[in-house]
């Protein structure tokens, strides 16, 4: 902790002059450490993961930041090396993160307390379309960024470095993947998706649920799988699902919150080509790859007009 390595604790001020008091790396601790535990997002985006992020949020003992990269921040940062924007992802999450939030960065704290710090910083002050809250005794802090948080070699760091963390893995039929992606930024397929064809988007959305599927068979991730179908059709069972995982009290007033705050995102479903391998995944997933008619169209609309229904007569 360069010339304060005497002293017993540390603390770090934001821009706001919010002061964080942490365990120091020797070992000592205040008496305000928080507990709050880990929570990472997980699978591939284009899947509901901002919607599940959205509901997660109205919990007022978690907070999940809107892609701020902070794991791939400190693992890069913990490890020395230049901080650059995560290979497979768009860079805009990263950059504005650590413009809010960089300056709390400290070699002289362990990975964890830099990821508190972090986390906390963007909570206060809000980050993207996120406005600041002031929660307080978070039970969960974590980021939504299905890609990162599910990588081979970004799992261990997580394991390693961040307290009990817990994972949701948000699962969307990989065939409204690739259409979400394709028609993503007004059908240019924005940073990561552009002159991407349905196979290469097919073959990443494989790619991306054998990592979920390997971590957790590799380490017994302490993980739940949420469906997006789930989340947008049965919100409140779906969510009640989900706070039951992560053991916090929940009310039925909150969970009707989160249906309210839900939109019937039922869409048309259109069959891609597969190949065997991910004909097999999506078996194991239990997700069709044989659309006739009504289930390509009618069901999707009548979902969608009985989802309606249900709000309009609650």
């Amino acid at each position: 902790m360069h010339s304060s390595e005497a002293k017993t604790e540390t603390s770090i001020k934001t821009e706001d002059d919010l002061s964080f008091r942490v365990k120091n790396p020797k070992g000592r601790q205040t008496d305000e450490v928080s507990m709050a535990n880990g929570l990472f997002i997980v699978g591939n985006k284009r899947s509901g993961s901002t919607h599940l992020m959205r509901l997660l949020n109205l919990h007022p003992k978690i907070f999940v930041s809107n892609e701020s990269d902070v794991i791939w921040i400190l693992y890069n940062y913990c490890a020395g090396k230049e901080i650059k924007p995560y290979p497979h992802d768009s860079p805009g999450g990263m950059e504005a993160a650590m413009k809010k939030a960089g300056h709390v960065l400290n070699r002289g704290l362990s990975a964890h307390e830099n990821f508190e710090n972090f986390q906390t910083s963007l909570m206060r002050k809000g980050f993207l379309k996120q406005k600041g809250v002031q929660k307080t005794d978070l039970a969960y802090l974590g980021d939504q960024k299905p890609y990162q948080n599910i990588d081979p070699d970004l799992v261990p760091f997580i394991l390693d470095n961040v307290r009990s963390p817990k994972f949701l893995h948000i699962l969307r039929h990989p065939f409204e993947v690739v259409s979400s992606s394709m028609n993503f930024d007004g059908g240019t397929g924005g940073d990561i998706w552009n002159g991407m064809g349905p196979r290469d988007i097919m073959k990443m959305w494989e790619v991306h649920e054998r990592h979920v599927l390997e971590a957790r068979e590799k380490y017994n991730l302490d993980i739940l799988t949420v469906r997006y179908d789930g989340l947008i059709g049965d919100t409140m069972d779906e969510m009640r699902r989900v706070f039951q995982f992560l053991e916090v009290e929940y009310s039925e007033d909150l969970l009707e919150t989160c249906r309210q705050n839900t939109l019937p995102n039922f869409k048309k479903i259109r069959p891609y080509p597969t190949t065997a391998s991910q004909l097999e995944l999506m078996r194991h997933y239990d997700l069709p790859a044989d659309f006739n008619w009504v289930n390509r169209r009618l069901i999707p609309a009548l979902r969608r007009n009985f989802y309606k229904l249900k709000l309009k007569f609650a």
